[in-house]
């Protein structure tokens, strides 16, 4: 009896042996993470899946966000910057040509210049329905490169105009304007301009449309958004 008792015992103890050095066999797999265990005991190794290996774009990495994924990088941290702005001009010598205003801008910049570039609009007469297109060059800058409350605008161009039943032509334009910036943040910035424009219209010109000086002065007020 008691033989067979030190037999028992001794079975036990094998058995709880084996399961101890089974476990522990276990955890040395589950730590070796570049290797596993196949069911014919060979070793094979393992991919390990990181951020490293998929090149996992990073939250604030500017380069990930672009027009040109390749080649350029997010508009906030380049040099190009585009807008658009909506406003109205109002024709301060009594010749009927106030116009509602629409205009897309595309440029350089950098910390002191807001916009050096060119811009296009379309200015539609608020009563006479009269159309002019003017295509021009702007430079818009605070002097500094700190953050400034105010800059200069500066346009000069050619503006194509369609007045009555004349054919369309193009005569020369030009704005000198104080803008206030409202808003700005590292993607845009939003402003208001305050400009005073000049239309000059050739002798030719002046007859066909039937106007009585070659100069026309008005005030503008713009709403714009640039990135």
């Amino acid at each position: 009896m008691a033989k067979k008792s030190i037999t028992i015992l001794l079975f036990v103890m094998g058995l709880l042996s084996f399961a101890s050095g089974a476990s522990s066999e276990i955890k040395k797999i589950r730590i070796a993470n570049s290797t596993t265990v196949t069911p014919d005991s060979t070793m094979v190794e393992r991919t390990i899946i990181t951020s490293e290996t998929l090149k996992l774009p990073s939250p604030e990495d500017p380069s990930q966000e672009t027009l040109f994924p390749e080649k350029s990088r997010n508009l906030a941290f380049s040099h190009f910057t585009w807008g658009a702005e909506l406003g109205s001009s109002i024709d301060l010598t009594s010749h009927d040509m106030s116009t509602f205003n629409a205009d897309v801008l595309f440029g350089y910049k950098n910390p002191a210049i807001n916009i050096a570039g060119i811009g296009v609009g379309i200015h539609r007469s608020i009563h006479s329905g009269n159309n002019f297109i003017p295509i021009y060059a702007v430079v818009r800058t605070s002097f500094t490169k700190h953050p400034s409350l105010l800059f200069l605008n500066i346009q000069g161009g050619y503006s194509f105009s369609t007045i009555g039943d004349a054919d369309t032509f193009g005569d020369f334009t030009s704005s000198l304007g104080l803008g206030i910036n409202l808003n700005r943040s590292r993607r845009a910035r939003s402003y208001i301009i305050l400009s005073a424009e000049y239309r000059y219209y050739s002798t030719l010109h002046r007859e066909s449309v039937k106007l009585d000086t070659h100069n026309i002065y008005m005030a503008s007020l713009s709403f714009g958004v640039s990135f």
